[in-house]
């Protein structure tokens, strides 16, 4: 068999080796004729150049050409010619290509901040051979540095590298910033306070801490974050009460209760298991005998149930304070939150009055409830504020007024005043004033009017005064006429024409029921616009170059009221007449002279002047279209300012290279010379000097360069102040007025004349004598205040007033003072020590996976201060473990995946996942066996996985006589079938498929058929 395959690939190599000379021996048709090859020279001398066309040899060899003239075109190409640069001019890349720079060019910043191109830089290179001159523009934008000026700045720590220099062609101080921020660069260590304490917050098991970080170097600080340590918990289980809530907890506490320099201690306590309690009064009417709990059973195997005890007291909570309606008793109540015990006080109340006082003044009247109980006491002491509150009301009455004589009111009756008094004898308001008067009150009135009648009809308006806020009912009126208000008048009747009259009325605007008429002439009335009729005379036009003409227009307005009018013209185009002349007619005449040209200069007007050559502009005057052309000189350049572009050295001497710009044209100016500052001098120009102020004095500067000139100060360069300062004189000494110039400061003075003598006056207390230190009287003089003669006055010493206590609470001592009754200094003083909070704690409640917990809490139980204040304990939220299949997957369905809380075993979701073949590769064979073929299908299991592609591998064995061979056919599976034919001589005595993932022999079978051995049909 072996045998017989290796005779079929002989074959098959013998078959590929016979395609492949035939291919070579394929005939490629006639041969080419040579074809002419052409040969490009360079340029010679005087010429622009040749092309030579080689088109073969003559009989002695010799190469034979047809030469032609290179196009345009064909000269572009640098290898015609031999450009050559002059190297002591500075050589420009240019795609490649060097050039002379025979002008470096302009650019300068636009309004957007960008360098734009102001005048192209000019480049070129010259053939040697030939002299072509190849001159380009370039727009050169990019920088080019002053040799000298370029600095590097180093990086830091947090800034990059930087370069600098300044710009030959714009004089701009460039800076460019090499490369990121290098943050590897610091050198961090632990910050500290001013104390020197580090700057830390630190973490927890559960949350995370802060550190502050320095850098050594620069000093910069960054926050680092410290990551939270996980609980650690022990083999001990605690049991913990919360008699509060009737629970009690089963966990561990966690191990890490010692800090450290980056962690607190930890408190926590995780909860196994919590599960109710049940309380009970040992006596129901009683709670001071406490209190018997017993748990329910725990779950969590291992968990005992636990019983314990709770001692009670009573538990009263703050008093509850309750006034009769009328105020004339209070009651105290409190009752025990835990058995409901009450304890009550009622007390009588006593009421005062405050003489002299407004009945609306908010102290005017108090009720007092003075309590005896000691429970009272006790909780007043601690709550002195909150008792004097409960205890003390402190209200306002309320006035009761009474008129005095009658209701006063203006002129025009808007406004009315009412004079009232209190009737209650202790307030100040039932007495009148220093002028006799009692309590004044003036308010608007309110005006209504009745439409219905006219404006002077008495009943026409009424004003009403409403003081029912102060006396009840009160309220008064008043009746009365207006004067009528003329509305603009109107023609009635109009007139026929202007000889007749107009029948004129006007109303009342304001009650529109009484009207005027009387008759006025009736007046001209003209058109708004002139009549079509415009007589227009032209008295010149153009008759010379000085002016354009001069016109006259008449415009006729005629009256309406009088009747039309016909206009006659005659054919002169000026006369005129009239057929009806109106009585009233307007007629406007109007002029123009213009005496010379409103020129302007041509739109498209070429040849005006530039900064360095003349030209000629032309004008047009706007009226008449005449035209000038006037001759313009050179413009002259419009320089800036200087700028300091280079500093060069050479041989140790330093040189300034200044410039300076034409702001039209951008032509540079150089100026060389040795110094860093220009003067007038330098520039060839005269100083500009004004006196100015330079750091508080006055110079004599020149207002271009700078240069101050020494000269003597004139009096009226001076700013001096309007106000002199006054330094007053004394009875013995001189005084003075003081004049400061605002500018520089320098001042100038004048004398003021001393009286020369003292004039003492009164004694006069200068220090108040108290019981400790002696006073001090003094006699000074009334002119100049001077101290003449002075008197001691002996302290007078203390008097001892009253004990005065100030009670000591849980935390702060209290004290018992004795003061000065005189001066209030404190003569003695006794501590009265705190004596402290007495603890009250309320138990805590551990976090479920769902639900917040929250920590134990302590408060004092006499003040109510918080000690340790309750936390919540956040809820850790469900914990899930990684899943448990609770249904398998197959091929036609999906399965389930469980997942379950790990901490409580809630169940928190359910998913579906496919079904995924592991197996190896698995198909069924159906065949069809013919002398001629093969044909089936595969059919996949879809419990195992798929091979992709598949092929059906097909042996044929054949018997011929008495010798047995087989051959070995392919076919890939398509849709899941195969269809192998072949063609054999002899008799098929045997067929096998095998079914692989390649079509090399060597492949594993997925799935074969078995043999057929027998006769089959042809």
């Amino acid at each position: 068999m072996k045998k017989l395959l290796t005779i079929l690939c002989l074959c098959l190599t013998l078959c590929l080796l016979c395609c492949m000379a035939m291919a070579e021996d394929t005939p490629t048709g006639e041969e080419t004729p040579q074809e002419k090859v052409y040969t490009r020279y360079e340029c010679v001398d005087g010429l622009p150049g040749i092309l030579r066309c080689f088109y073969g040899e003559d009989e002695e060899g010799n190469e034979l050409y047809d030469d032609r003239t290179m196009t345009a075109e064909e000269l572009k190409n640098d290898a015609y010619h031999q450009y050559e640069v002059d190297w002591n001019k500075e050589v420009w890349g240019w795609d490649g290509v060097q050039y002379n720079v025979d002008s470096y060019g302009q650019h300068a910043k636009n309004e957007a901040g960008n360098y734009e191109v102001t005048a192209p830089a000019i480049l070129s290179r010259k053939c040697t051979r030939c002299g072509n001159v190849d001159t380009i523009e370039r727009n050169v934008v990019n920088h080019i540095p002053v040799e000298g000026t370029d600095v590097l700045t180093p990086a830091t720590c947090v800034a990059p590298e930087k370069y600098s220099f300044v710009c030959a062609i714009c004089g701009d101080h460039i800076e460019y910033e090499q490369g990121d921020p290098n943050e590897m660069n610091h050198s961090w260590e632990q910050a500290v306070d001013e104390e020197g304490k580090p700057i830390i917050t630190k973490a927890t098991c559960e949350k995370p801490g802060k550190k502050t970080l320095e850098c050594s170097v620069c000093g910069a600080t960054k926050e680092m974050e410290i990551a939270p340590r996980d609980h650690q918990f022990g083999d001990e289980v605690i049991y913990k009460w919360d008699f509060k809530n009737g629970t009690v907890s089963a966990g561990k506490e966690c191990q890490n209760t010692e800090a450290t320099d980056e962690y607190e201690a930890c408190e926590f306590f995780k909860i196994i298991e919590t599960v109710g309690a049940t309380g009970k009064l040992v006596n129901e009417e009683d709670c001071t005998e406490g209190r018997d709990w017993e748990s329910d059973e725990f779950e969590t195997e291992g968990l005992e149930k636990q019983t314990a005890h709770e001692e009670l007291t009573h538990k009263f909570g703050d008093p509850a304070f309750a006034w009769e309606e009328d105020y004339s008793k209070a009651t105290a109540t409190h009752e025990c939150e835990v058995c409901g015990t009450k304890e009550t006080e009622t007390v009588d109340a006593v009421k005062t009055l405050k003489e002299d006082t407004l009945c609306t003044a908010a102290d005017k009247v108090t009720y007092t409830a003075t309590f005896t109980e000691q429970w009272i006491k006790d909780w007043a002491e601690k709550n002195a504020d909150a008792y004097k509150a409960a205890t003390i009301k402190v209200m306002a009455g309320e006035h009761s007024y009474a008129q005095v004589g009658d209701i006063e009111w203006s002129k025009d009756n808007s406004k009315a005043t009412l004079e009232y008094k209190c009737t209650e004898p202790t307030c100040p308001h039932s007495q009148p004033n220093d002028k006799g008067k009692y309590q004044l009150k003036t308010i608007d009135t309110v005006k209504t009017e009745d439409s219905t009648v006219p404006c002077d009809d008495e009943n026409r308006v009424e004003w009403k005064a409403d003081f029912s806020d102060i006396i009840e009912d009160l309220v008064e009126t008043k009746n009365g006429a207006l004067e009528h208000d003329w509305d603009k008048p109107v023609i009635e009747k109009k007139g026929a024409n202007c000889e007749d009259v107009n029948v004129m009325v006007k109303w009342c605007k304001h009650c529109r029921l009484v009207s005027v008429r009387y008759e006025e002439a009736v007046a001209p009335v003209y058109a708004d616009e002139a009549d079509e009729t415009i007589v227009k005379k032209i008295l010149n036009e153009q008759a010379d170059g000085s002016y354009c003409y001069e016109e006259e227009t008449t415009e006729v307005f005629y009256c309406q009221n009088c009747g039309g009018f016909h206009w006659y013209y005659y054919s002169d185009g000026y006369s005129y007449r009239l057929d009806e002349y109106p009585e009233h007619i307007k007629k406007v005449v109007t002029s123009k002279l213009v005496k010379e040209h409103d020129f302007e200069l041509k739109d498209d007007d070429e040849n005006s002047a530039t900064c360095t050559e003349g030209g000629s502009l032309t004008y047009v005057c706007k009226v008449c279209g005449f035209e000038k052309t006037e001759e313009v000189d050179a413009l002259g350049h419009t320089w800036g300012e200087w700028t300091l572009v280079h500093k060069t050295g050479e041989n140790g001497n330093e040189l300034a290279y200044w410039t300076r710009n034409c702001e039209v044209c951008g032509e540079i100016d150089p100026l060389i010379i040795e110094k860093d500052e220009l003067t007038c001098e330098d520039l060839n120009e005269d100083h500009t000097f004004a006196w100015t102020v330079i750091d508080g004095a006055h110079v004599y500067r020149c207002s271009k360069c700078g240069v101050v000139e020494n000269k003597e100060i004139p009096e009226d360069v001076h700013t001096w102040s309007e106000e002199p300062e006054i330094i007053e004189a004394t009875c013995l000494i001189d005084g003075k007025k003081v004049w400061t110039c605002e500018d520089c400061g320098l001042t100038k003075e004048e004398v003021i004349k001393a009286v020369g003598k003292h004039t003492p006056g009164k004694e006069q207390t200068v220090k108040a004598v108290t019981c400790e230190e002696d006073g001090l009287i003094a006699i000074t003089c009334t002119k100049c205040s001077e101290v003449l003669e002075t008197k001691t006055v002996p302290a007078t010493g203390h008097e001892a007033g009253d004990p005065i206590v100030t009670a000591a609470t849980c935390t702060a001592d209290g004290k018992e003072e004795i003061k000065c009754a005189v001066c209030g200094e404190t003569i003695s003083s006794k501590v009265i020590p705190a004596p402290g909070h007495i603890e009250e704690k309320t138990e805590g409640k551990a976090a479920t996976c769902t639900e917040d917990g929250y920590t134990e809490s302590i408060k004092c139980s006499v003040c109510g201060e918080v000690i340790k204040a309750q936390e919540v304990i956040k809820a850790e939220g469900h914990k899930s473990d990684e899943g448990t299949i609770i249904k398998e997957a197959t091929p036609d369905e999906k399965g389930l995946i469980e997942y379950k809380c790990t901490v409580c075993g809630e169940v928190l979701k359910t998913e579906e996942y496919d079904f995924t073949a592991t197996a190896d590769p698995k198909y069924d064979i159906e065949a069809t066996f013919s002398a001629t073929g093969a044909s089936g299908t595969v059919t996949h299991d879809p419990t195992t996985k798929k091979a992709s592609p598949l092929y059906a591998r097909v042996t044929v064995w054949v018997q011929n006589g008495d010798d047995l061979s087989y051959i070995v056919l392919r076919d890939k599976v398509v849709d899941g079938t195969f269809d192998v034919g072949y063609g054999v001589s002899g008799n098929v005595v045997g067929i096998t498929v095998v079914i692989t993932s390649t079509p090399d022999c060597a492949s594993k079978p997925i799935n074969s058929l078995g043999n057929v051995f027998g006769t089959l049909d042809k």
